[in-house]
């Protein structure tokens, strides 16, 4: 029965990730004593199976052979076009010159820590050694969120999250000190993760990848 309700739990999670609520990892760890490029909006999110992860980020535009190295296995790559926000204002958006980079890797052990790196020049560079933890077989955490609604650097919202200094980012990135340490293994968000969504505020989205 247990392992009935664990699947169904996974089979909603990974529904409701296809129909535009977000699933995400917590943000992906360094390692301090390590050398190396910090890969830029790197994300981990649930896969079609347990045994999978899938990797996002970006990289610089022309990357035409990135890699990800995961657990001394070298996977491939696919490289796209950055999508343009809906309604661009200039004076906000900066992310160009930059393309989005996505692969899977499979056959992940449950309760294993792994150690990767990503390469966006067909492996003659790598970034520093980011780890990965696997969730146990018999259980995990996850935990849910919605709205925190980041704006740019020294603003803040009220219907967003505040913290002692009241901008929103450091309300964010508190959050996940506090979710990280409880151990869990999945970020559930339903949305509204930044305030100029549909301009694309490139430094409020620079906030919600800041913590890790």
């Amino acid at each position: 029965m247990k392992n009935q309700v664990k699947k169904l739990f996974f089979s909603r999670c990974l529904a409701a990730a296809l129909s535009g609520v977000m699933l995400f990892n917590i943000m992906p760890k360094s390692m301090a004593t390590e050398t190396g490029f910090n890969v830029d909006s790197l994300t981990l999110q649930p896969a079609e199976t347990t045994s999978a992860i899938n990797f996002n980020w970006y990289a610089p535009e022309g990357t035409t052979d990135a890699k990800i190295k995961f657990g001394g296995k070298i996977y491939e790559v696919t490289e796209s076009a950055l999508t343009t926000p809906t309604k661009v204002d200039e004076s906000k958006y900066t992310d160009t010159g930059k393309i989005v980079c996505k692969t899977t890797v499979n056959g992940l052990t449950a309760g294993t820590k792994y150690g990767y790196q990503i390469s966006n020049d067909g492996g003659k560079t790598w970034s520093q050694t980011y780890t990965y933890t696997t969730p146990q077989s018999d259980n995990f955490k996850f935990a849910f969120t919605s709205d925190p609604q980041i704006k740019e650097d020294g603003s803040t919202n009220t219907e967003g999250w505040n913290s002692s200094d009241e901008t929103n980012q450091t309300g964010w990135a508190k959050l996940m000190e506090v979710v990280a340490k409880q151990g869990v293994s999945l970020m559930v968000s339903a949305g509204d993760q930044v305030e100029d969504q549909s301009w694309g505020k490139s430094s409020e989205y620079a906030a919600f990848f800041a913590p890790e």
